[in-house]
Formats: structure tokens, C-alpha cells, sequence
């Protein structure tokens, strides 16, 4: 069996208590000496940050603040809102906010940063007064807990020599009960010794009583006095030890949070006209704006003719009477017809780019924006934007000259809707062929229009400086037969052979091509200077628009039945230009890609290779 455990002693679990009580008030006074540093430091160093960055925005503001800028200054409190006066707000703006940055460090510095430093050094002051007053409570109540200790402790052993008191009274009082005596013992000794006992029982019942009253009054005294130092010494210790300090953290708080409500409305307000006023920035205002300020792009000075010499005429005029020949004859119908193609070229030319742009933009909607084919797929894009911007700027200029031609009396309507009507028919004859491919599988939906299907537009393709603008006009169909070999390059083209008899029916899509049809029913276009045409009036030229060689003749038969010329006849050998070229002086030769030359004299070896392929 184990012995019932060990007490202290009253006085001392006191003593120990308040060892801790001081402790604990020391801890939370530290606690809340580190909470005031803490936002001390903390705003300090907010108020240099503050300070910092309302500088920074100022230095930022201040060197776009400067410039001047050449237009769109308007006033931004009315509704006309530019990008510059946009600009120039939002800048006044930042302004105003690096202004307000910098009342919020003042702000931080003063009423918090300062105020706290004071705060803690009384506060540490308050520490060591209530620190001293505390001991001396918790003194007094000690020496009244001691007290009661030794009070207790008299009452204690008081109480057990009263009951060792009380047993030997008893077994004298049962030794005497039994009246029985020893060999040298009598009754009256006996007797005497009971008394003896008894009064001795009598005085400790009375040290106990006494005893115990002092420890009871002792006992209230001691939880009196203990009441007393729990309810009114310690909080009275407790409230000088915190003094003002919840009040002023309280007030830290406020003034914190005021100043960034402060700050962010007064910011808030400031940029809530430029949110509203951005959506009144447009393009068409501006550009208004601009346009209005830059007279220079808004007057439009037409480009006015200026006649020759002597010459009083300032308007087109047709050939005059009485001139003979082919250079007289009908050259204004001849621009007629060349402006009309070139207006269905340029159309035809729109709805191939119209096509392919609907086609790559379908195939760019597909693809996402890491993939490696949509570059190439934007290249083709642009190209086609532009392939359309040069086909709607050239028929425009077609339609202008048609229209110059209209007013001189020239019926371009005709030639327009002749036109018109075959360029129609290719388109449809193109959709026709492209359904029946996609039908038999042969393409897909996504491929059925690309940027090589049709041919990029080129105002080299109108160019006329091979052809005579006052040479005759064919009547369709017409025989014709071919002087030099053409090998297709490309699917509407036509393979023709050497002494090849053809039947042209039309013009060609452009300058210097025909289409035209073979012995074998075969359709395409052909070089039109590569074919011998019978000329009207009885002349014939060949080949056609060079005029090397001119026989008289009655009937396209026999012009047709005529002997093939050499190479001698023409020169060294006919050529067919690869690339465009400009004569850099008088003695060279100007000419344009496809244009057919005559090479009048080479060395002896290039001289035999033209004439073997000729041969």
C-alpha cells in the first residue's frame, strides 16, 4: 500500500501562484509591446514605400506629361473623346494618385508610426509601477496565508493532544469499571488517577475549542483578503498596466483603414470618368478628329491635263475622216474592248480571291493558335487580300476610262456586257467542275478552293505595250494556223504543234492569249502570237502583232496553204521572255514576262540551237 502523496504547504502553492500571476502580466505586456512595434516598424515602412512609389509615379507622369501632341486635344469634359485626351486624363489621373500615395505616408508616419513609439515607452513604464504593486499585493496576502498556516497547525496539534487526552481517560475509565486491583494496586489510587485523566481531557477540549476558533476566524480573515486582491487589486493592477493602449490601438486601426478607404474613393472617383469616356473612344471620332486637323489627306487635288503646245483639244477624239489603213481605224472601240476585259478580269479575279479567303479563313477557324501550318495558312491569307486589293484598284481605274470613253460616244456597254457574259459563263463552268471533283471525291470540302487554283493578279497581265491599241477587231470563229510550238504550262492551256490548223473563238482572259480549239475538239488558250490570223482588206500577217512578213490573199484557205518561214526569215529564232525588263538606255529593248521577241543576231552556236528548235 502506497502513502498518500506529499502536500505543500498553503502558503507556498500561493507563493508559486503568484510567481506564475507575474509571469503572465509580464507575457502579455510583451505581447502587446511587440504588437506595437510590429505596426510601428510596419507602418514606417509602408509610409516609405507609400512615399517611394508616389515619387516613382510622379517621375513616370512627368516625362509623358511634357510632350505636346499635334492634334486631338479635346476637351475631355465634353462628349468628344479621343485617344490623346484619353491618354492625357489617365495621366492627370496618376498624377492625382501618386499625390494621394503620398498624404497616405504622411499619414502612416505621423498619427501611427510616431504615436506608437511614445505608446510603448509609457507602456514599458506602466510595467515596472504595476509590477511593484503587484508584489506588494501579492505580499500582503502571503504573510495572511502564512498566518493562517500556523493557526491551522496550532489547531492541528492541539486536536491530537486532546485525543490522546481522550484514550487514556478512557481505559482508566474501564480499568476502573472492573473493579479489579493488582497485588500492590488499591481502588483509591485508582480512582485518583481517573481524575487526574479527567481533568487533563477537560483543559485539551479547551485548547481545541480555543484552537479552532482562531483557525476558523484566521480562515475568513485569509479568503477575505484573498477576495479582495482577486477582485479589486488585481484587475486595478491589470487596468494601470494596459493604460490607453487598446484605445490607442483601436485608433491605429481607424486611421489605417480611413486613409485607404480615403485613398481608394478619391482614386476611384478619378478613374470612373475614364472608364465611361473609354468607351467613347472610337476609331470614326478620331479619325474625324484627324482628318479635320490634317487637311492634307482630305483635299483631294485631281490631276488635271495639260495639253501640249498649240494643241487646243483637251477630250477624246475618234479617228479622223478620210485616214486609210489599220492605225486608223476604230481605235477608240479597241480601248472600249480593252477596259471591258480587263473589268471582267478584275471581276473574275474577286470572286477567285473571295473564294480562296472564305476557304484559308474556314481552315484558320480550325486550327489552334500553337499550330505549326497556320503561318503558312496567314501567308496565303494576306496573299489573297491583296491579289483582291489590286483586282478592285484596277477594275476601278477600268471603270473610270470606260466611263471617259462613254461620254466621247462609245458604246462600252456592248463591250462590257460581251464581256461580261463569257467571264459569267467561265465562272460558272469553274463551279460546275469544281462540284463535279468534290462529288467524285477528287477534293476536299476544305480544299476545293486554294491559292493555286487560280492565278495571282497581276496588272502586268493588262499590259498592252505588245499590241497596237488601234489594231482591228476579229470577228469569232476564225481558221488560223500555228507557227511555233507551245507546250501548256497551265490546266486552260492548250498544247499546240507546229502547222497546227486551230479555230479560234474568243479572246483570251488576257492581252496576247486566245482561245481556241484544235482538230481534236480540244478547248484552251494559246499564245496569240504564235498563230497566223487573215487580215481583212486581203493582207495577212505572221505572225500575228509583229508584223515580220505581209502576202496578198484572197481566202483564208490559201493563207492557211502558205509555206512555213524559216528561222532565216525572221532572224537567229524567236524568244519568249521570262521575267520583265527595262531598257537602262536608248540602245536596249524594253519588255514585259510573256512577251514573243525576234533575235536578230547571236553568236554561230546560240544561232544553231535556235534554229534546231525552230526546226
Amino acid at each position: 500500500m502506497q502513502p498518500p502523496p506529499r502536500k505543500a504547504k498553503v502558503y507556498q502553492e500561493v507563493r508559486t501562484l503568484h510567481s506564475e500571476q507575474l509571469a503572465r502580466l509580464q507575457a502579455k505586456h510583451q505581447l502587446e509591446s511587440d504588437l506595437l512595434e510590429d505596426i510601428r516598424t510596419f507602418c514606417k515602412q509602408r509610409a516609405a514605400i507609400e512615399k517611394e512609389y508616389s515619387q516613382a509615379l510622379q517621375k513616370l507622369t512627368a516625362q509623358y506629361m511634357k510632350k505636346e501632341w499635334a492634334f486631338g486635344q479635346t476637351d475631355s469634359k465634353t462628349d468628344s473623346w479621343t485617344i490623346f485626351s484619353a491618354w492625357r486624363f489617365l495621366l492627370e489621373g496618376t498624377v492625382s494618385a501618386a499625390q494621394t500615395r503620398q498624404t497616405v505616408s504622411d499619414m502612416f508616419r505621423c498619427q501611427i508610426s510616431d504615436a506608437a513609439r511614445f505608446v510603448r515607452a509609457a507602456k514599458e513604464q506602466q510595467l515596472k509601477k504595476c509590477s511593484d504593486q503587484l508584489q506588494e499585493a501579492q505580499a500582503d496576502l502571503a504573510t495572511t496565508v502564512k498566518e493562517l498556516h500556523k493557526t491551522r497547525s496550532k489547531y492541528q496539534d492541539f486536536g491530537r493532544a486532546a485525543l490522546q487526552a481522550r484514550e487514556r481517560a478512557s481505559e482508566a475509565e474501564t480499568r476502573n469499571s472492573k473493579r479489579s486491583s493488582g497485588l500492590f494496586q488499591f481502588k483509591g489510587s485508582l480512582q485518583k488517577a481517573n481524575a487526574k485523566l479527567s481533568a487533563r481531557l477537560v483543559e485539551c477540549n479547551a485548547r481545541v475549542r480555543q484552537a479552532r476558533n482562531d483557525y476558523i476566524l484566521c480562515l475568513a480573515a485569509a479568503n477575505a483578503h484573498q477576495e479582495h486582491y482577486y477582485d479589486v487589486s488585481m484587475p486595478m493592477i491589470m487596468q494601470t498596466l494596459d493604460g490607453d493602449v487598446y484605445e490607442r490601438f483601436s485608433e491605429y486601426f481607424k486611421v489605417f483603414a480611413q486613409t485607404e478607404l480615403e485613398a481608394c474613393c478619391h482614386i476611384q472617383e478619378t478613374f470612373k470618368i475614364l472608364l465611361p469616356a473609354a468607351d467613347k473612344v472610337s476609331r470614326e471620332n478620331s479619325h474625324q478628329i484627324f482628318l479635320r486637323d490634317t487637311p492634307c489627306i482630305t483635299q483631294v487635288k485631281p490631276f488635271i491635263f495639260q495639253p501640249a503646245d498649240s494643241d487646243p483639244v483637251s477630250k477624246l477624239e475618234g479617228p479622223e475622216e478620210g485616214i486609210e489603213g489599220l492605225e486608223g481605224e476604230n481605235c477608240l472601240e479597241k480601248e472600249a474592248r480593252k477596259w471591258a476585259t480587263r473589268i471582267a478580269r478584275s471581276h473574275k479575279q474577286l470572286v477567285h480571291s473571295q473564294l480562296v479567303l472564305s476557304n484559308l479563313e474556314e481552315q484558320l477557324s480550325q486550327l489552334q493558335l500553337v499550330e505549326t501550318p497556320r503561318q503558312g495558312l496567314e501567308a496565303k491569307l494576306v496573299e489573297a487580300q491583296n491579289n483582291r486589293h489590286k483586282a478592285e484598284t484596277e477594275k476601278l481605274r477600268a471603270e473610270a476610262c470606260l466611263a471617259v470613253l462613254e461620254q466621247a460616244g462609245v458604246a462600252v456597254q456592248d463591250w462590257l456586257s460581251s464581256a461580261m457574259s463569257r467571264t459569267n459563263e467561265e465562272l460558272e463552268r469553274e463551279q460546275q467542275s469544281n462540284e463535279s471533283r468534290l462529288s467524285n471525291g477528287e477534293l476536299s470540302p476544305t480544299n476545293s478552293f486554294s491559292l493555286d487554283t487560280f492565278d495571282d493578279f497581276d496588272g502586268r497581265a493588262f499590259d498592252d505595250s505588245g499590241s497596237s491599241p488601234t489594231s482591228t477587231w476579229r470577228h469569232y470563229p476564225q481558221k488560223c494556223k500555228v507557227f511555233y510550238k507551245y507546250q501548256a504550262n497551265q490546266p486552260d492551256e492548250l498544247t499546240i504543234d507546229k502547222d497546227d490548223i486551230l479555230e479560234v473563238i474568243e479572246d483570251g482572259d488576257m492581252e496576247d492569249w486566245v482561245k481556241a480549239r484544235d482538230a481534236a475538239g480540244n478547248v484552251g488558250y494559246v499564245p496569240e502570237k504564235y498563230l497566223q490570223f487573215p487580215e481583212p482588206g486581203g493582207l495577212t500577217m505572221s505572225p500575228s502583232a509583229d508584223g515580220l512578213s505581209h502576202s496578198s490573199s484572197n481566202s483564208i484557205e490559201h493563207e492557211i496553204a502558205m509555206p512555213s518561214p524559216t528561222a532565216e526569215d525572221f532572224g537567229v529564232c524567236l524568244a519568249r521572255a521570262l521575267y520583265d525588263y527595262n531598257g537602262q538606255t536608248d540602245e536596249e529593248l524594253s519588255f514585259s514576262e510573256g512577251a514573243v521577241l525576234r533575235i536578230m543576231q547571236k553568236d554561230g552556236e546560240a544561232a544553231e540551237e535556235c534554229r534546231q528548235c525552230l526546226g
